[in-house]
């Protein structure tokens, strides 16, 4: 099986995918289409599969190694995995999207229905750079034998919490990038990639999942961490992603 996860950022896409990995007993593979390459897949490597590798190889040997293409084509031929997919990861939209989206057996469109706390948590990381900053317990550190296991450590609390983290986030510091206007940009990213997805689904149809509704009744431990503006970004509460993806279903 091969399963996509079309979402967003700071939609509990980790979690979901590392669910939806071990449901379906395929290889969990995460944001297989970002850059650095963080996971391989049959023949095409990652980025860290590159830098250990013992076998000489030539810069261009690498670049194919590593390349959008030969990953498409592991899909093309079959190999099993749980990824997921933010718009626009892909570098050549043009000639490898639909082949991204022909090549997998099951897609999910995974959205969170509190936006509010969506663009804090993307405002917050995007502002201190600790996306891995879970305060839960690490077993590994940070090169452990299997990043799968550390994701589910981090993501899933599988080692139970460790000592609560708390940043305070200041957005009035206009010496560094005027972060009023940085969060307001990345509020309207958030929303952008919203309605791509929904643009996406309307051509791919999958099964629409709402992050809150699928952890109901799941094992699911919140991130042990809390978050503390100086001033309260500008998020519009009109934007309702539940909103838009339920006007396509009724269209």
């Amino acid at each position: 099986m091969r399963i996509l996860i079309v979402t967003n950022f700071r939609a509990g896409s980790t979690a979901f995918t590392l669910h939806k990995a071990q449901e379906y007993d395929v290889p969990y593979k995460g944001e297989m289409f970002s850059r650095p390459r963080p996971y391989g897949i049959g023949q095409a490597m990652s980025n860290v599969e590159i830098v250990n590798s013992k076998v000489n190889m030539t810069d261009d040997e690498r670049d194919w190694r590593t390349s959008e293409e030969l990953f498409i084509h592991q899909l093309e031929n079959n190999f099993p995995c749980c990824l997921k997919y933010m718009p626009h990861q892909l570098e050549n939209i043009e000639a490898n999207f639909d082949k991204l989206m022909q090549n997998v057996d099951k897609i999910y469109y995974l959205y969170r229905r509190d936006f509010m706390a969506q663009c804090k948590s993307w405002i917050a990381v995007r502002r201190i750079g600790d996306f891995g900053g879970t305060g839960f317990t690490e077993s590994y550190g940070k090169r452990p034998p299997n990043d799968e296991i550390r994701q589910r450590e981090i993501h899933l609390g599988t080692l139970g919490k460790g000592k609560k983290v708390v940043h305070e986030v200041s957005i009035k510091d206009e010496s560094h990038l005027n972060w009023h206007l940085r969060s307001w940009l990345l509020v309207n990213q958030l929303i952008d990639k919203y309605k791509l997805m929904a643009e996406i689904y309307q051509q791919y149809p999958g099964e629409i999942v709402c992050l809150e509704d699928y952890f109901e009744d799941k094992p699911f431990d919140r991130y042990n961490r809390e978050v503390i503006f100086d001033q309260d970004p500008i998020i519009p509460e009109d934007f309702c992603p539940e909103t838009l993806f339920k006007s396509i279903d009724k269209s």
